[in-house]
């Protein structure tokens, strides 16, 4: 008995992971999740092989249920932009399947095509629970796509989209603004280097590169997740982005100060088969967890309430202070 990642299941199975991926999110299999990062992956146990390909391969994906074929063509209007004129991008089409998926949920439904309703989507957001925004806003951004395109196949009234704006999530609180003065990182940084509070040498180097990261660079707190050891090219002084918010790989430079700061990490970095460029003392990769934690307490040390996207807002300004036109 063992667990195997979708990859390679899928090699040995001769079923695409996307397939696999999507048996498992609706059950038709049986899985794991696992963490990855800052998020979950799937894995498949071996005993399992024989089960999935008669379920799978042997009937070909043939037993589609309507809800399934439907949620196929979704999925592939949103590839193709036949909703929106562009195509939208994986990350947008990622968060509109967790929403659906929340929607059904919420419901505590088996997903069929007569349950989407204008009345169910409402009552779906209204059994969330107020604070938990982004799963509200997601219900409603993944269903309100999917009305749109069951809209353009008859199964839906056209009146039925305006009808959304009726329930759309209400903000509760106040949007939280983090931001740095001028001389403020700076003077942080000193103080991270100096209230040491029974902290190791490398949770120092760690805290101070993420957040010269950060402030150097304007990368997200996603793509720092995500960054890996051959990204960063210190003979050319370029950070290559491969995974992004727009899903478009981008190179932000390397300047000095963030350049000597990396390389102090990298020599204090210890020894791991990860790939990340940036992993906990355990040689684990980070967590958004563990990166909002460093970047908080960061702020803490000189009494600044701070985010991983409030510093990088900080450098945007302060390029924009310099007219240099911006595009991040």
């Amino acid at each position: 008995m063992e667990w195997v990642d979708l990859k390679e299941a899928s090699k040995t199975l001769g079923i695409p992971a996307s397939s696999l991926r999507r048996a498992l999110n609706e059950a038709d299999i049986n899985g794991r999740q696992v963490p990855w990062g800052a998020r979950q992956k799937w894995q498949l146990n071996t005993s399992d092989y024989p089960a999935i390909l008669s379920k799978l391969k042997s009937e070909g994906e043939t037993q589609r249920t309507p809800y399934k074929e439907l949620f196929n063509q979704w999925e592939q209007a949103q590839r193709s932009g036949y909703l929106t004129g562009t195509p939208l991008k994986p990350a947008t089409i990622e968060r509109n399947g967790y929403g659906l998926k929340a929607f059904w949920t919420a419901l505590k439904k088996s997903p069929d095509i007569e349950s989407i309703t204008l009345e169910n989507v409402r009552l779906a957001i209204g059994l969330v629970a107020p604070d938990k925004k982004s799963v509200r806003e997601n219900i409603y951004m993944a269903t309100k796509s999917l009305f749109k395109f069951m809209i353009t196949q008859g199964l839906r009234q056209g009146t039925d989209l305006a009808l959304f704006s009726e329930f759309k999530p209400k903000r509760t609180k106040a949007p939280r603004r983090t931001f740095l003065k001028p001389g403020q990182f700076e003077e942080l940084l000193l103080k991270n280097q100096t209230q040491i509070n029974g902290r190791s040498q490398y949770d120092v180097l760690l805290t101070e590169s993420i957040a010269m990261a950060f402030r150097y660079t304007g990368m997200r707190r996603s793509e720092l997740l995500y960054l890996e050891l051959d990204q960063v090219d210190f003979k050319q002084d370029i950070i290559h982005l491969e995974t992004t918010k727009t899903g478009e790989a981008r190179q932000v430079g390397l300047n000095p100060a963030l350049k000597t700061s990396l390389e102090k990490y990298l020599k204090a970095r210890p020894k791991s088969k990860s790939k990340a460029f940036f992993i906990q003392a355990s040689g684990r990769p980070l967590t958004k967890e563990v990166i909002n934690h460093r970047i908080r307490a960061f702020g803490q040390r000189g009494d600044v309430p701070i985010t991983p996207h409030g510093i990088r807002r900080y450098f945007i300004t302060d390029l924009l202070a310099q007219g240099v036109a911006v595009s991040l």
